[in-house]
């Protein structure tokens, strides 16, 4: 067959190859746009979804709390920040532009900036496109042990990521709209304690703290108010007890320390079991179950000594007495701790009458 004759032939053939090949681009270009998202990615568009849907409920956290205007960067996703924005609001390109596939919850409520990424696990002014912004990082890794059984909040948990980011938020509302006295600043200041360190290395000092601990947990699990506020006044003679043999400095830090972190925590948990499991008075669950668990580090090893103190034991005892407060506190307790009274002050005139 002579080339004549093959010439229509090989026409047809070369434009069928190119067909193929465009049809082949395609796809690989469809490929790419819709490629599986990183774990870290996938938690941070799924969380983001399920706070935009809960955000009616979070707003009722704590008044001016989670605004229908928040702004908040969530990253990195696609190397960029997924910005979850207020109805109506968008200002920069559709985040499907870079192959980020979102949530219906999520569809008209978010934009994508591709120029940077948070770098920190949160900050508070976060710079985009000239609107600052709270942006947090993927949630690391968070576990826990009760006794033999440990139970982990990984890097992949959608939980972990939104406790993270509604505990984080509350912070940043707490430092424009909460009182702080310079007094009550310089009482959150690692570096009053830093000289006193060694006192956790004492057994009495751990034994102490895991007796109010326990003095806690069986108020906040009290039948009624009246029994708790007892199981308050139990706790509150362990406490002065073990202040009695202690610097002064660590009473104002502890209570400014659960002002800040123990009230946030309790928010967390707040927000966790509004936006996931809708549980009622799951927040004071979680706080019963913590007062019983020894965190863990991110090596799997258990916190000891100073470290217990302060990523445990005033975390958690500010969040049970934030809880306590929810229970049994008077309606203004909100308005009182966004004054500059501390959960520990609060309860202490409940138990006094005053």
């Amino acid at each position: 067959m002579n080339s004549i004759v093959l010439a229509p032939y090989l026409r047809m053939l070369g434009c069928a190859l190119l067909a193929l090949g465009a049809r082949a681009a395609n796809a690989q270009g469809r490929a790419d746009a819709v490629r599986p998202p990183s774990v870290g990615e996938a938690v941070s568009i799924r969380s983001a979804a399920l706070l935009v849907q809960a955000e009616a409920s979070l707003t009722t956290i704590w008044p001016g709390f989670w605004p229908e205007t928040l702004y908040l960067a969530i990253g990195p996703v696609r190397g960029g920040t997924l910005v979850i924005h207020p109805p109506g609001q968008a200002t920069a390109p559709d985040p499907r532009r870079f192959g980020v596939e979102l949530p219906k919850a999520l569809v008209g409520r978010t934009f994508f900036d591709s120029e940077r990424a948070p770098v920190t696990p949160f900050d508070f002014d976060f710079l985009v496109q000239g609107r600052r912004m709270l942006a947090v990082q993927p949630f690391g890794t968070f576990a826990r042990r009760m006794g033999s059984d440990e139970v982990g909040w990984m890097r992949d948990s959608v939980a972990g990521q939104i406790l993270f980011t509604v505990h984080e938020a509350f912070h940043g509302y707490q430092l424009k709209h909460f009182t702080w006295e310079r007094r009550q600043l310089l009482g959150t200041d690692l570096g009053r304690i830093r000289p006193h360190h060694a006192l956790f290395d004492s057994s009495w000092v751990m034994k102490s703290l895991l007796a109010e601990r326990e003095a806690l947990h069986a108020s906040l699990a009290a039948p009624s108010c009246r029994l708790a506020r007892d199981g308050f006044a139990s706790f509150h003679r362990l406490r002065e007890r073990r202040l009695g043999s202690m610097p002064a400095v660590f009473d104002e830090f502890e209570r400014y320390q659960e002002l800040l972190e123990g009230v946030a925590t309790w928010v967390g948990y707040e927000g966790l079991h509004r936006v996931v499991t809708a549980e009622k008075d799951g927040a004071l669950r979680s706080v019963l179950r913590d007062l019983r668990f020894a965190y863990l580090k991110k090596d799997g090893e258990p916190y000891e000594g100073y470290e217990l103190f302060l990523h445990y034991h005033i975390y958690v005892a500010g969040a049970a007495k934030t809880a306590l407060l929810s229970r049994c506190g008077s309606p203004t307790w909100k308005s009182e701790l966004q004054g500059g009274k501390s959960p520990q002050e609060l309860l202490e005139r409940w138990i006094t009458g005053e």
